[in-house]
């Protein structure tokens, strides 16, 4: 998506492509940065989920090891 955005500044400067084509490709990389952006939430979301599951129980004071 990076690359094609890129592409289609460069055609639109040059006269190649329309102002669509930019918008359009525009479109697509920003929809696609933000759906990693999500992926990478969901992510750190599970993980912290899955460590908050399987962390030992806090110690009682007066507990032995």
């Amino acid at each position: 998506a990076e690359e094609a955005a890129r592409i289609a500044r460069i055609g639109y400067r040059e006269g190649k492509f329309g102002q669509l084509d930019l918008l359009d490709a525009e479109r697509t990389l920003a929809e696609t940065r933000a759906a990693a952006i999500d992926a990478l939430l969901a992510y750190h979301i599970a993980q912290a989920q899955l460590e908050r599951l399987t962390a030992r129980a806090p110690a009682i004071q007066g507990d032995r090891p």
